[in-house]
């Protein structure tokens, strides 16, 4: 992974962190189980973390695969998945944690996925000053 690539996955993760905080408010004040829903929506958060930089390995890997590299793109991407909901259910399963706000803890991989352009201009700012 060059440099490149791995400034557009830490400001993934900065992305993911902002959430993440901005998400534990509401759910501190709000919710009766603090302990359990915030549990949910760190291990959702690390969970997309996961998920980010494993995405970037596989389309990294697949640029340079020279056969069947769409294959090999949707059986990561099924896969990921399938780690997902397995992740979930035995959230669920062992209950030490909110699954719902595992799923929320989640969706922060989608935020930060939307304000990764406007992260990375400001970023881009800093570094040249």
């Amino acid at each position: 992974m060059n440099k490149e690539e791995r400034h557009r996955v830490y400001i993934l993760m900065i992305g993911i962190l902002i959430f993440f905080i901005v998400v534990s408010v509401p759910v501190l004040v709000f919710t009766r189980n603090k302990f359990k829903c915030e549990l949910g929506l760190a291990l959702g958060s690390l969970l997309a973390i996961a998920m980010s930089w494993h995405m970037n390995y596989v389309i990294i890997k697949s640029m340079y695969i020279e056969k069947h590299h769409s294959a090999y793109f949707a059986f990561n991407s099924v896969g990921r998945m399938l780690v997902v909901a397995g992740v979930i259910f035995l959230i669920m399963w062992l209950d030490v944690a909110d699954a719902i706000f595992t799923v929320v803890g989640m969706l922060s991989l989608k935020f930060a996925a939307y304000v990764h352009p406007f992260l990375e201009k400001k970023f881009k700012r800093n570094n040249k000053e």
